[in-house]
This record gives structure tokens, sequence and C-alpha cells, in this order.
């Protein structure tokens, strides 16, 4: 298949790919011929929820690891666990909603 463009053309089409973040022109072409757009999906927020459910991992797990070890459990780290569970859960269930309802979009 051959397809003509002027360069106008061309240079709307290369920037249309530089904004879906694709390099490969026959790749590109196939998705919006078959498909008739490029969705482009930004996962930082994704990514930073990720980071930060290790981070509330690692947390418990060191509360866990001296909890075994002493066979007791600090205030402080009731506090620590209470905090991950309740707040820090209900920010990251805000943020995922948020993530899924501007993906339907």
């Amino acid at each position: 298949m051959e397809i003509y463009v002027t360069d106008e053309e061309y240079a709307t089409i290369r920037s249309n790919m530089e904004k879906a973040g694709t390099k490969n022109l026959s790749a590109y072409a196939r998705k919006m011929l078959c498909e008739g757009c490029i969705k482009v999906v930004d996962y930082s927020a994704l990514r930073e929820l990720s980071a930060h459910l290790g981070e509330m991992a690692r947390n418990i797990h060191q509360i866990a690891k001296r909890a075994n070890q002493t066979f007791s459990l600090h205030d402080s780290d009731y506090e620590r666990i209470h905090k991950a569970y309740y707040e820090d859960w209900a920010e990251m269930k805000a943020l995922i909603s948020k993530e899924i309802a501007s993906s339907r979009k």
C-alpha cells in the first residue's frame, strides 16, 4: 500500500506520532487506519501509587519482624499500621478511582 501526502501533511503526521510516543511510522499508520485513534495513557500516578504501596509494605514488614523478635507491639507501631491502612489506603483508593474515571474518557 502506498499513500501520498504533502509536506504539510507529513509534518502533521510526524507531530502526531511524537504526541503518541511512537517513532515507527508503519506501526502508527496501521493503528490509525485500523482503529482511527491512538490513546496515550499517562501511568505516572500509578507508578507513584505503586511506590507508595511498596513503602507501606516495607513499614509493615519491619513492624512484623520486630514484633516477632520482641514478642510485643509498641503503640507507635500500632499507630503506623493504623495510618498506613486507614489514611493512606483511603488516599490510594481516591487516586485509583480518579485514574479509572480519566481512562474511560
